[in-house]
């Protein structure tokens, strides 16, 4: 492919071409033209010179006189078609017929012309000749001088045409070498096209600057808006999936890959991933063409499914929402009214059967009686109890800032051993702490409650004597360490668990609602901090639980 520039040089260069060819019968022509032209006219001025001898004497005389200022050839005939006068010949006889002439003529060919014009009556004929050879010299000299002028005009007119292209198509160049570089993808953005003067590429090059600026503006807002849209969706913890009608994933947020169990999404056919579930709920949203929901089970994961078909038909969106959480707390829930019921059920089971016993037999002795109301009193503490640990969790759920304080914990772990000590004698405590106070934000009761309860458990659960480790350090960790049965690692994830007990029967043994340790989470997490345990069937057990430092 030839460029602009190149093909107006192949245009001159056959021009050119075309013109040496034509030139050399131009060039014979004209001058024939020419010197015909120049006879005729010579040819008039010397008839209108010899018509006004008065006799035939004067005439040739006449003619004499004129022949040294004679360029052409000139020849008088009579109409008797004798050569009365011939300017090449070294004398002139009147009466000397053309044949005569013509067997003296020179060598030289000549190239002729004839005028007739009336002398006193009589037709005469002036003949004009000219060299054929200067005939063709001429021709030389012409084509010479008509190439040398010719050629000068064209290379000066091609310069200045070049010029006048170049500055014309110069900006048209850097416009194409602009938008090639930015079609190829070589360069990112568009460029700036120079312009020096006001013609009309200068203007369409402006024209285009200002359009690539307004185009790279779209561009640049739409990038920011696509890469917040792509930001709130890689955030989002549900899976949010994109497919074209064909279920080809053509987008995936992190979290559907994580949800899906998937490395790659993008690119694939949902139908490869065997979701039957996810790809006949896309299949039927499209065929439809409305929202559809679904749940999906992979236990112990539960997911909910909404898939909706694009406006235009041209995909669909399928949303991907963990709802493990919300199953695990209907479990807990239900898990929490039937525990609940079943230990109300049971001391009230036995208040009712032996309320009837004793109205129904009067006359027992006072040792059954006794024996009797001692146990329906034990199960109604139990009950109270029960209720009160009950209405604790609840008040620790709406747990106001207002009663928040600053609290030392080193005092207040202190003042919990002495309350175990008054209720196990024998247990040996041991508190590693820090020599200055370890102040936080808290509800001081609450915490105490939560101490109590970990040091009790930590007692309860050993043989005794209790040997229990307590450690506080500045930055608001603490550790209540037992060496007791400890606990089995698959009831680990579940001892926070309301009414949830790994020995039930020792449990029923040494009492308890199975409410505590899920009290002492509740307000751990209340006042910000974490709870953790471990352990180790045989060894004991550590709870750990660390408080955010107060804010300066």
């Amino acid at each position: 492919m030839f460029s602009f520039r190149q093909k107006i040089f192949l245009s001159y260069l056959a021009l050119f071409c075309l013109f040496l060819a034509i030139l050399s019968p131009f060039s014979s022509w004209m001058v024939r033209r020419i010197l015909r032209e120049t006879m005729e006219h010579r040819a008039k001025e010397l008839i209108q010179t010899i018509e006004q001898a008065p006799n035939h004497e004067s005439l040739l005389r006449t003619l004499q006189d004129l022949k040294p200022k004679f360029f052409f050839r000139i020849s008088v005939i009579s109409n008797e078609k004798k050569v009365l006068f011939d300017s090449h010949s070294v004398r002139n006889l009147g009466s000397r017929s053309s044949q005569d002439a013509n067997e003296k003529r020179e060598e030289n060919t000549f190239i002729y012309l004839s005028k007739s014009f009336d002398f006193h009556g009589k037709p005469y004929t002036m003949r004009m000749g000219f060299p054929s050879d200067y005939v063709e010299e001429l021709t030389r000299d012409f084509e010479i001088a008509f190439l040398i002028v010719a050629g000068t005009s064209l290379l000066l007119f091609s310069l200045l045409t070049w010029f006048i292209i170049n500055s014309l198509t110069k900006p048209i160049q850097q416009v194409m070498k602009a938008i090639l570089s930015y079609d190829e993808g070589t360069i990112p953005a568009m460029p700036l096209i120079e312009t020096r003067g006001s013609t009309e590429a200068d203007r369409l090059a402006q024209v285009i600057n200002s359009l690539s600026q307004k185009i790279q503006k779209q561009i640049d807002k739409l990038t920011i808006e696509r890469g917040e849209r792509q930001l709130l969706l890689e955030s989002l913890v549900e899976g949010v999936v994109a497919v074209e009608p064909d279920l080809t994933i053509t987008y995936a947020n992190p979290a559907a890959a994580s949800l899906l169990e998937q490395d790659i999404l993008v690119g694939h056919n949902i139908r490869d991933l065997q979701q039957e579930i996810c790809t006949n709920l896309l299949i039927t949203a499209l065929a439809e063409g409305l929202p559809l929901h679904n749940t999906m089970e992979r236990p112990p994961r539960y997911f909910e499914l909404v898939a909706a078909p694009l406006t235009d038909r041209t995909g669909a969106i399928l949303v991907i929402q963990d709802k493990t959480h919300l199953y695990k707390l209907q479990e807990m829930r239900k898990d929490f009214v039937a525990n609940a019921s079943h230990e109300l059920k049971t001391p009230l089971t036995i208040i009712r059967g032996f309320a009837e016993l004793l109205h129904d037999n009067p006359t027992l002795s006072r040792p059954q009686m006794e024996e009797m109301t001692t146990k329906i009193v034990t199960n109604c503490i139990r009950m109270s109890d029960l209720i009160k640990d009950l209405l604790l969790l609840s008040d620790v759920e709406n747990l106001p800032e207002s009663n928040l304080g600053p609290v030392d914990l080193k005092a207040l772990v202190g003042k919990c051993i002495l309350q175990l000590h008054s209720i196990y004698p024998d247990a040996e405590v041991t508190f590693l702490h820090p020599d200055q106070p370890v102040l936080f934000e808290a509800d001081s009761s609450l915490i105490e409650l939560a101490i109590i309860n970990l040091l009790t458990n930590a007692a309860k659960y050993s043989n005794p004597p209790a040997e229990i480790t307590v450690r506080l350090t500045p930055d608001i960790h603490l550790q209540v360490i037992d060496q007791g049965l400890g606990i089995p690692s698959q009831d680990l994830e579940r001892i926070f668990e309301r009414f949830y007990r790994v020995d039930k029967a020792r449990s029923k043994q040494v009492g308890g609602s199975g409410l505590g340790l899920s009290i002492v989470e509740n307000i751990v997490k209340k006042h910000g901090g974490t709870i953790s345990v471990s352990s180790q069937m045989g060894v004991g057990s550590r709870f750990t639980l660390h408080f955010p430092r107060p804010s300066s």
